[in-house]
């Protein structure tokens, strides 16, 4: 394997990044550009299929979004006052409750 060749600088790249501390996602998203850039492919043409793979998974597109509502009822009192409404229904003891 040829250690100037596009693909292996981009291992390089997720590797060394990862080292550092960046997250193994951002690392990943960065060695594929960096191979895109070095084997002089359109990087349009991938963030074109990207979305178009992303859009047509509406569940991969759904589990983001709930997450992000979590994090808003998480935010404010929404979550506590979910607690305590099950708790309530569920019929289950104050000294049992999370809260």
């Amino acid at each position: 394997m040829n250690p100037t060749s596009p693909f292996s600088l981009s291992i390089y790249a997720i590797v060394g990044l990862s080292l550092l501390g960046l997250p193994v996602g951002h690392a990943m998203i960065a060695g594929s550009i960096l191979y895109l850039y070095a084997a002089g492919l359109d990087m349009g043409t991938a963030a074109e299929q990207l979305l178009n793979g992303m859009y047509s998974s509406f569940l991969l597109l759904a589990i983001p979004l709930f997450v992000l509502a979590a994090e808003f009822m998480n935010a404010g009192s929404i979550m506590t006052g979910c607690c305590a409404s099950a708790t309530r229904s569920s019929g289950a003891s104050a000294a049992a409750s999370p809260t």
